[in-house]
């Protein structure tokens, strides 16, 4: 339709002036999921991840936060039967429902591993990413649209296959086991949205797109 149209991108942003890195301390083996609760975001692919962690007597604990919501695979009240059914009697998984500001502060900080196992269909960049990456987070997300943009393999975090159960126990028990290869990419996260997704780089972008 716009044949001459030169596309440009400039990446979403985090107040990074409401990040107090000096606060809260990273509990080791603590993972959190903080978006929708829905199939398609693969929450109930982390529980089953989580659970096998548990049989193997991995420590790790999870908090989930999000409101449960229908997508193409589920109806928002089957989603919350689902949900009540796989963290019932687990007292490793805690449920916050839907929360901001400082109980969501509170929870990016305290936690060493934020995942987003997600396939749904319109998943871009999700501030919740970067939100976690500046509070110090290793980031485990699934090579999935826009996804691999925020999360380079190896480097601030791990990407695994779509719906892979297996694969996001092997992230997760990895970061786990090695106490300092997950401080230091925690540390080399809060660095890097600093330079990358600070409020002022994002405005720099837009005026070199403007002119």
């Amino acid at each position: 339709m716009f044949p001459n149209m030169e596309v440009k991108v400039v990446h979403n942003f985090f107040d990074l002036d409401v990040v107090d890195k000096t606060v809260y301390k990273k509990k080791e083996l603590s993972l959190l999921y903080l978006s929708n609760i829905m199939e398609s975001k693969g929450v109930f692919k982390l529980i089953e991840a989580v659970d096998n962690l548990r049989a193997r007597g991995v420590e790790v604990t999870l908090d989930v936060a999000g409101a449960p919501m229908s997508d193409d695979f589920l109806s928002c009240e089957q989603v919350k039967i689902k949900f009540k059914d796989l963290i019932k009697d687990k007292d490793y998984i805690r449920y916050h429902g839907s929360i901001d500001g400082k109980e969501k502060a509170v929870l990016l900080h305290e936690s060493m591993i934020f995942v987003l196992p997600s396939f749904y269909k319109t998943e871009a960049q999700p501030l919740s990413l970067i939100e976690a990456m500046a509070s110090g987070c290793i980031l485990i997300t699934t090579n999935h649209n826009y996804l691999p943009d925020l999360v380079k393999h190896g480097v601030n975090g791990s990407l695994v296959t779509k719906g892979s159960v297996s694969e996001l126990e092997s992230a997760i028990f990895d970061y786990c086991r090695n106490v300092e290869k997950s401080l230091t990419i925690s540390k080399y996260n809060i660095s890097y949205a600093e330079k990358y997704f600070s409020k002022s780089k994002y405005i720099e972008n837009l005026a070199k797109i403007i002119g």
